[in-house]
């Protein structure tokens, strides 16, 4: 209906007015209607930025580009009095035209980032690189880490003070998966506060070592969200630390895809005579056994810890070596333990927990 009456309006306003009339609305349109909907347009972008939520650090880019449109928008809207100041019809021509363009293109190439940045993250998220492939690998050696936050609890708590209980524990696993895929590593799953990491590469011990050197790069950036929560939250302490503990162990495994009814779901299965899920979960759930100070560590086999030192790729030893806890079933587990972190300190041996 109101399309039909504009439609109606701009046949009839032609046909009707006078040339002075025209001029007249021409003007108006000009200087008043048009210059006030960019100006309109960059209030809305300006409220849409202090909308969303200034703590959360995950929109911290969404909140530049608005602020970047909305500068855009009110820059187009300058242009119009300031077209009327050049006296030069030529002149006034060329800075109208080339005024615009510069606007456009600017706030273009900040439309242009964003879209590539998502399509970037439609493609390494939820489906794999190897799934992809029309022709599913055999199977893929390397090393697995299976990373869980320590008390995720205290950042569901802090969550639901702002309505969103899963909120940091989100952003951290987001950043976790940054981190891997930038090291190489393919993110197999997540479920809630734990992830699982693949990295393959041609020997155990140097995937192995590169799973290490990502967990230090992780408790670096945790620490960094430690440090933003604490200038939020004045109820955390100044030692109040985000730790996780993690299981790693080499193996072999293979993508495949999960159907179910009409759906079919991408998976990973364990292959050969390996067991890299069960192992390194095995490992990660028995840093329950170590006393809570010992911080963010990774527990590894005692055989593949000597291997991985003795690439020469760790900036420190491992901080224990060849400890013998009892795991499930009584299965006995000879494992060393890596220390991540600027604040990494050994694991006292006359305080581990009873296995019983």
């Amino acid at each position: 209906m109101i399309s039909e009456f504009c439609k109606w309006l701009f046949i009839i306003i032609p046909l009707t007015a006078s040339p002075k009339d025209l001029r007249a609305l021409a003007f108006s349109l000009e200087n008043g209607f048009i210059p006030g909907c960019y100006v309109v347009g960059a209030l809305v972008c300006v409220l849409q930025r202090y909308g969303l939520d200034a703590q959360d650090f995950a929109l911290g880019s969404r909140r530049r580009k608005l602020l970047i449109f909305s500068v855009g928008l009110l820059a187009i809207a300058a242009l119009f009095p300031i077209e009327h100041l050049l006296n030069t019809g030529l002149l006034r021509a060329f800075v109208w035209r080339m005024s615009h363009l510069g606007v456009v293109a600017v706030m273009g190439h900040s439309a242009i980032r964003e879209y590539r940045e998502q399509k970037r993250l439609f493609k390494k998220s939820p489906i794999s690189k190897f799934h992809r492939s029309l022709d599913l690998v055999k199977e893929i050696s390397g090393a697995l880490l299976s990373l869980d936050l320590k008390n995720s609890e205290e950042l569901f708590s802090l969550g639901k003070l702002e309505n969103e209980p899963g909120k940091f524990v989100s952003i951290c696993i987001s950043r976790i998966w940054a981190i891997v895929d930038a090291a190489g590593g393919t993110v197999l799953v997540t479920d809630g506060d734990a992830i699982k990491a693949f990295f393959p590469d041609g020997t155990s011990a140097h995937s192995a070592l590169k799973a290490i050197l990502m967990s230090e790069k992780i408790s670096s950036e945790l620490d960094q969200i430690a440090d933003q929560l604490k200038s939020i939250h004045g109820s955390l302490s100044k030692d109040w630390q985000i730790q996780f503990r993690a299981g790693l162990a080499t193996g072999k495994i293979r993508p495949v895809w999960q159907e179910v009814g009409r759906d079919r779901f991408p998976n990973w299965i364990e292959s050969g005579d390996t067991q890299p899920f069960l192992i390194s979960t095995r490992l990660m759930d028995l840093e329950r056994k170590l006393e809570p100070h010992s911080g963010s560590v990774v527990l590894v086999p005692s055989g593949l810890a000597q291997e991985i030192e003795e690439t020469g790729g760790l900036a420190r030893p491992f901080a224990s070596r060849d400890l013998t806890i009892a795991g499930k079933h009584g299965v006995a587990y000879q494992l060393s333990v890596f220390v991540a972190g600027k604040s990494a300190r050994p694991v006292d041996l006359d305080i581990l927990k009873s296995a019983g």
